[in-house]
């Protein structure tokens, strides 16, 4: 979750920004990142989807 979010595959206002996630004063995008990888946790499947529609999104773009 943490790779995803710091390669800027997630992206958005539910999701921390990378460069503030490890700023000692920012503890909203700290949270953001907590909550997520709880989410992550708990549902085997999030991850791997997420993996899966970005490398298909990226497949279909080379074919273009």
């Amino acid at each position: 979750m943490l790779y995803l979010i710091d390669s800027s595959v997630l992206q958005g206002a539910m999701f921390p920004n990378a460069k503030d996630m490890f700023n000692p004063g920012n503890s909203e995008a700290k949270s953001l990142l907590i909550i997520w990888c709880f989410i992550a946790g708990f549902s085997e499947k999030f991850v791997p989807n997420i993996l899966s529609s970005t490398e298909n999104r990226v497949l279909q773009s080379k074919k273009k």
